[in-house]
C-alpha cells in the first residue's frame, strides 16, 4: 500500500471501510450540535486542541450504535494522543478495576 493509498485509508475512508457492516454516521442534527458545543469550547480553552466523542447508548431498529468525533487537533496528532492514552490504560488497568475507595488526590482518571 503507497502513502496515497494510506492517506485515503485514514482521512476519506467510508464508513464501511472503518467499521466493515455496522457504522453509520450521526444525524446530521446531532453534527450540528456538536459543532456548536465545540465552538463554545473552543472559546473557553483557546490555547488547547479539543477533541470530542460521541456514541449513542442504544443502536436503533436492531443496528449499532452510532458514533462520531471531532477535534480541532489535526488527525495524527489526535491519533497519537490517542494511542498513549491507550498505551497507558491498557497498563495499568489491572490496578485501576482494583480501585475501590477514592484516591488520595481525590481527582479520579
Amino acid at each position: 500500500m503507497n502513502r496515497q493509498q494510506r492517506r485515503k485509508l485514514s482521512r476519506h475512508a467510508t464508513n464501511d471501510e472503518i467499521f466493515p457492516g455496522c457504522h453509520r454516521p450521526i444525524p446530521t442534527d446531532t453534527a450540528s450540535v456538536m459543532t456548536a458545543v465545540m465552538k463554545t469550547l473552543q472559546e473557553f480553552f483557546p490555547d488547547f486542541e479539543i477533541t470530542m466523542f460521541l456514541a449513542e447508548k442504544h443502536g436503533k431498529d436492531g443496528q449499532m450504535p452510532r458514533f462520531n468525533y471531532m477535534s480541532t487537533a489535526a488527525r495524527e496528532d489526535m491519533y497519537a494522543v490517542l494511542r498513549a492514552w491507550l498505551a497507558k490504560n491498557e497498563a495499568i488497568a489491572g490496578k485501576l478495576d482494583k480501585i475501590e475507595d477514592a484516591p488520595p488526590t481525590e481527582s479520579r482518571q
